[in-house]
């Protein structure tokens, strides 16, 4: 089922990106020329608070044709009595072992990483390869013309492979294994407000609650030491969900000229309990992120962008999360990374927009010994009216 979605809302996106090549194929033809206007041309531009500017028909544009990146959200505001839907999907991969910012081999982690749960001494089971994906749909409405609602909600597959290690200790492996899990994460509530509004520049705040609906008790079949297979709790980094209720707050700036726009944003998520119901918190995160946009035609616009975010340990300790394994131990968590990504927008007009990002890191340093981030991948589509 989780496959079959998944295949589903690609399939729509790449469906979205050639319905909006025809719609703007054919509204060139209609009016005569493949154009519009971007200049105040004698009738009411409507502008909304993330520098778009709806022309009658809730096209989200900004008064000189830019859209945001599509991996930026939380920096919009649609006009008073508009309604903002998205679907988004992503990906990310992870498969480089990391020892602080060096890779190691799986070898190398058997007979060094210290297993906290000891004995054995040293970790048996450790992660090779890790896929997240995700699907989110969005909504957002427009309460006055500097506030809006949003809700967003994600539904996160996980997938990981570990390779385990024969016996107490050494370096050799009895065999590998993969566990996955699936399901609703954390549905997010908030709103956005516009603080500052002038000519091409827009400051645009964000303040969300995110719910504790994921589940934080996904288990998956291991293979151990023994060489048995048992049924355990998954690892902090395969769970569904934070299981408190967290703080997002951000801030985001945008501007514009000509065919280039340009912005930055500041984004959180704050752990507002101390622990969950099964006595650990995540770490906090912070996130900055900066991107350059040029419009290359009309309705097609590409991008650049610099991620650079920070993670903190697990704070305590899930009792059903231990044994031998890299990701069972709290300080394996978390990381400073920086990472680069490309994208485009295409916005045809009424009110449709399709874009798309991929990315790699240029730095990362983990906290312990766990898998670095190799590529990410984000595809949407979002619709105003």
């Amino acid at each position: 089922m989780a496959k079959i979605l998944r295949l589903s809302l690609l399939r729509a996106g790449a469906a979205a990106a050639v319905i909006a090549g025809s719609v703007h194929l054919a509204g060139a033809q209609q009016s005569g020329h493949g154009t519009h206007n971007h200049q105040t041309t004698g009738h009411m531009h409507e502008a909304s608070g993330d520098g778009t500017m709806n022309h009658g028909h809730g096209m989200a544009m900004d008064s000189h044709g830019h859209p945001l990146p599509i991996g930026v959200m939380g920096a919009r505001s649609p006009m008073k009595g508009r309604f903002m839907l998205g679907a988004r999907v992503m990906e990310m991969k992870m498969d480089e072992l990391l020892r602080g910012s060096d890779g190691i081999s799986p070898e190398e982690a058997a007979t060094s990483v210290a297993n906290p749960f000891a004995p054995p001494a040293t970790v048996r089971m450790v992660p090779t390869e890790m896929t997240t994906r995700m699907a989110m749909v969005s909504a957002m409405y427009g309460v006055t013309d500097d506030f809006g609602v949003m809700a967003m909600v994600p539904y996160v597959e996980k997938e990981m492979t570990m390779v385990t290690f024969s016996g107490m200790s050494g370096s050799t492996r009895l065999g590998e294994n993969s566990a996955d899990s699936s399901g609703l994460g954390d549905v997010k509530v908030g709103g956005t407000y516009t603080l500052y509004r002038s000519g091409g520049h827009r400051i645009i705040a964000v303040g969300a609650v995110s719910l504790p609906t994921g589940s934080i008790e996904e288990t998956g079949r291991m293979l151990m030491a023994n060489g048995m297979y048992m049924t355990r709790r998954l690892p902090y980094g395969m769970q569904l969900g934070s299981g408190t209720v967290d703080f997002l707050p951000g801030l985001t700036y945008t501007g514009a000229s000509g065919k280039l726009s340009w912005g930055a944003q500041y984004k959180a998520v704050l752990r507002m309990q101390s622990e969950n119901s099964e006595d650990y918190r995540l770490g906090n995160i912070h996130h900055v992120t900066g991107w350059l946009g040029y419009r290359v035609t009309d309705w097609f616009q590409a991008t650049g962008r610099l991620v650079a975010r920070t993670e903190d340990v697990v704070h305590g300790q899930d009792p059903n999360i231990s044994g031998a394994a890299i990701g069972a131990n709290p300080d394996n968590y978390g990381s400073e990374r920086i990472g680069g990504l490309l994208g485009f927008n295409i916005t045809p007009g009424n009110g449709l927009r399709v874009g798309a990002e991929a990315g790699l890191p240029l730095y990362e340093r983990v906290n312990g010994t766990r898998l670095g981030a190799s590529w990410s991948a984000r595809l949407g589509v979002t619709y105003m009216f």
